[in-house]
């Protein structure tokens, strides 16, 4: 069934970071880096077959590849595994023998997606759970150099499991600096004993994880755990996971997370991104599935239902609130002489900012008349008279500047006045401090300039002149980071785009 592969990404997984071999990817490309996703697969004995959608994605970025080339090996599949490329493709794709060739002069992914050389899987007659081979992805491309990429294709046993009946959804009251435990269930509804589960799930920020266990790997924005715990037919589990929420989160508000059940087989995708995070294996003690009323040889298995997942709403109560802040700042050079400002916004508040969708906060920059912007700054672009820059960081953390440089050109004397001022779709609980001034002034050849030199920007602090805006953070670039979430239904893909950075708090 297509609708299987639906769930690895609509938990978070993006697929692995690609690594180019003849030549590497910019980093300026995708907030999340550039993805390729070959993702493994799970069959059933008679079953009619599951479809695998390669994609390489940019996140939201539209790109344009040229002399792409994409090749499947599918020799390492036993005889009992049906392989062949999914209808429609005959004018780019050859197969000859077992090897699936797809050419394309150009591609265009104008939403930041592109997914190519769909392939089906079936196993034939004689198939039982356990058999299982591999295939081999090597896609290459005049911007890309040359990528591979391997996954597993496994024959499994069929279970059906769900989160537990009526409890898909659930509220916990917490506050600041709290703990709560978050109930969580599993339940066997087929007529199979399932032979162990995982839990693989993501936070929102603000949530961390009060203990880590020992049999859970905590990645920077994921994290799964695996149970041994045999499911008798008919049965429910229970676990209780300790989260914490930060300190610095915004009350009221309502934080979530993700939970998703998953057979080991097909959570293979997902502790495969975990894996690439470089995750920490929890030291204690262990998680464990106790069941809820009295309920051989391990097979691979994987389950019918699409969608496993239980999500948790943390309410946090109390009052506490950030407070965005207009970055300014005071340079110095010479006439005809180019200088940087550093400019933007900070939160001074006491909670994180954390909007959604983003962006979070727009930062409107207005440069001194008398001076022309030679260089505008990633993140902003022209609007109107002046230019608008937006965050992408989500959540912006308290004391945390996030500014961009914008190059001057000083063109006549004098102290020229611009402002930055700051926009939220939020309540805003201090107006006094959203605009500051953007100043400035004048040195003359052979007179010491305020700073680095003639020509370099930036002090903070103090009062700028015209019209009595002050001046104030931090010379600090801060680039924020997002990721996003892509959604496979069929063998069409499209993309869904989260737009977040989320990660565990400690």
């Amino acid at each position: 069934m297509v609708s299987t592969r639906l769930r690895h990404v609509l938990a978070g997984l993006a697929g692995l970071a690609l690594t180019a071999v003849a030549a590497p990817l910019p980093v300026s490309a995708a907030p999340a880096g550039p993805q390729l996703s070959f993702e493994h697969m799970t069959i059933v004995p008679g079953g009619i077959g599951e479809f695998q959608v390669p994609y390489y994605a940019e996140y939201g970025t539209p790109f344009t590849l040229h002399d792409v080339k994409a090749t499947i090996d599918t020799s390492a599949l036993p005889k009992t595994i049906k392989a062949e490329l999914a209808l429609g493709q005959d004018e780019v794709c050859k197969t000859a023998g077992t090897q699936v060739t797809c050419t394309y002069p150009s591609v265009v992914g104008t939403d930041g997606f592109w997914s190519f050389a769909i392939m089906g899987y079936q196993a034939v007659k004689g198939a039982v759970a356990g058999d299982e081979g591999s295939v081999k992805l090597t896609i290459s491309s005049k911007e890309l150099g040359t990528a591979t990429r391997t996954a597993k294709i496994t024959v499994a046993d069929q279970v059906e499991m769900l989160g537990a009946e009526g409890e898909s959804l659930q509220s916990l009251p917490a506050k600041p600096g709290g703990t709560v435990g978050v109930p969580l269930s599993v339940q066997n509804l087929g007529d199979n004993t399932i032979n162990g589960v995982e839990l693989f799930f993501w936070l929102d920020e603000p949530i961390g994880t009060y203990r880590k266990y020992s049999n859970c790997w905590w990645g920077t924005s994921m994290a799964y755990c695996h149970f041994d715990t045999d499911l008798a037919p008919g049965a429910v589990y229970d676990t209780t996971l300790a989260l914490s929420v930060s300190a610095r989160s915004p009350a009221p508000t309502t934080l979530g997370g993700q939970f998703d059940w998953q057979t080991p087989e097909d959570n293979r995708d997902h502790a495969d991104i975990v894996k690439a995070q470089h995750p920490v294996k929890g030291t204690a003690g262990t998680l464990t599935l106790k069941p809820r009323a009295a309920a051989a040889r391990r097979v691979p298995q994987t389950n019918l239902y699409p969608f496993s997942y239980q999500t948790r709403f943390v309410d946090v109560e109390g009052d506490q609130r950030a407070d965005l802040a207009a970055v300014g700042a005071e340079v110095s050079g010479e006439v005809g002489s180019t200088v940087t400002a550093e400019v933007g916004v900070t939160n001074v508040g006491k909670a994180y900012f954390y909007d959604y969708p983003e962006p979070g906060a727009n930062i409107t920059v207005t440069a001194p008349s008398g001076t022309t912007v030679v260089k505008t700054p990633p993140g902003c672009a022209r609007s109107g008279k002046g230019y608008l820059c937006t965050t992408i960081e989500a959540p912006l953390a308290v004391g945390k500047p996030v500014t961009w440089p914008f190059q001057l050109r000083i063109d006549r004397a004098g102290t020229l006045t611009g402002k930055v001022e700051v926009r939220v779709d939020m309540p805003d609980t201090n107006a006094a401090n959203d605009k500051a001034a953007l100043v400035v002034g004048q040195v003359t050849a052979g007179d010491p300039a305020p700073g680095s030199g003639p020509g370099s920007g930036g002090s903070s602090g103090g009062q700028g002149g015209g019209g009595g805006l002050p001046v104030t953070g931090a010379n600090a670039a801060i680039i924020g980071g997002a990721g996003g979430l892509l959604v496979i239904g069929g063998v069409v893909a499209f993309v869904l785009s989260r737009r977040r950075k989320d990660r565990f708090v400690a």
